[in-house]
């Protein structure tokens, strides 16, 4: 009881806990929508998936897709881990707290950043012609919002319990590896499912034009494509787990209420 009545006196507790039930609420809303008022699919994709009344008609497959999306994933990650670290709210930072220490959060940081990046530079591009609140609600939240207030947190308020983060050498050197296996993970799985699909005929197969492998895209091959993601991400992995693992170095032991 004594550790709840100190979470209410920590702004924090309140911080993660509203912006984590913002973020559900976004998902849910973005996921239910469709099933309650209808499933759509864009006259492009009906050109190049000749099977694509299938994924109007079922709702379970509209469902796996729609978490399939690495943009919807890591949004996931971020609403989680700020509502559980609100209900955990005195694990935040400490060096002996797996789910709710520096390192946990490096990795959600990081994920989202890659999602904010990807989504800005490579594909708000290509549907800056589309209409309807709903969709420019949900891709502003989860594209945009939800990287800016994950961000911000960490490097600005998130504690950091002093010997919890390790200096630059030690970091490329023992972490920076893991922060790797969740994106080659989510993109081999993608393409594995893409080509099902794909030979299905079936809507979606790819959830992004820079990973189908079949289709020229902006006078480049699916394969180009592929590739400048590749090196794109790896790059963005890099540069930012990097930045940021050094910011929060400084910062470890400094963290005040």
């Amino acid at each position: 009881m004594q550790v709840f009545k100190s979470y209410l006196t920590d702004w924090k507790f309140y911080f993660k806990l509203i912006f984590s039930l913002f973020f559900i609420a976004t998902l849910l809303y973005n996921w239910l929508n469709p099933l309650i008022n209808g499933i759509t699919v864009s006259d492009a994709e009906k050109e190049i998936a000749p099977n694509w009344e299938w994924f109007i008609q079922d709702k379970g497959d509209y469902t796996l897709n729609f978490f399939s999306y690495f943009t919807i994933q890591t949004n996931i990650f971020v609403a989680l881990w700020f509502l559980l670290s609100a209900i955990f709210h005195s694990q935040e930072g400490k060096k002996t707290s797996k789910w709710f220490g520096p390192y946990m959060a490096l990795g959600v940081t990081t994920f989202i950043t890659i999602t904010g990046l990807i989504y800005n530079t490579m594909l708000l591009p290509t549907q800056i012609n589309i209409t309807g609140f709903s969709f420019w609600f949900t891709s502003v939240v989860e594209h945009m919002i939800v990287p800016i207030v994950m961000i911000v947190y960490f490097l600005a308020f998130m504690n950091k319990e002093k010997g919890s983060v390790l200096e630059t050498k030690k970091f490329l050197k023992e972490k920076l590896v893991i922060f790797y296996v969740y994106p080659i993970v989510w993109l081999v799985t993608m393409l594995i499912r893409g080509e099902f699909r794909y030979n299905a005929g079936k809507a979606f197969a790819y959830q992004y034009f820079f990973i189908n492998i079949h289709t020229k895209s902006y006078g480049l091959a699916g394969w180009a494509w592929l590739i400048i993601a590749l090196v794109l991400i790896g790059l963005i992995v890099l540069g930012f787990t990097t930045l940021y693992n050094w910011i929060i170095y400084k910062q470890q032991g400094k963290n005040k209420k």
